[in-house]
């Protein structure tokens, strides 16, 4: 059985994210806005970013 490790109101089909550093909570709540906004979970978001973050260093490392 899963517990979860944040409040009742988070939505229950997403999965928990650890980032293995505490976010401010207003970074978390833009970052759920964005994530609704282009119609994916929080978790989807945050690969995305990463991914474009580490194409953004590789490339740089390329130049």
């Amino acid at each position: 059985m899963k517990t979860q490790s944040h409040s009742a109101d988070s939505d229950q089909d997403e999965p928990d994210v650890r980032l293995n550093f505490p976010i401010p909570a207003s970074v978390h709540a833009a970052l759920r806005v964005e994530a609704f906004r282009k119609k994916t979970t929080l978790r989807g978001l945050l690969v995305a970013k990463l991914s474009e973050a580490a194409e953004l260093e590789r490339v740089r490392g390329i130049s």
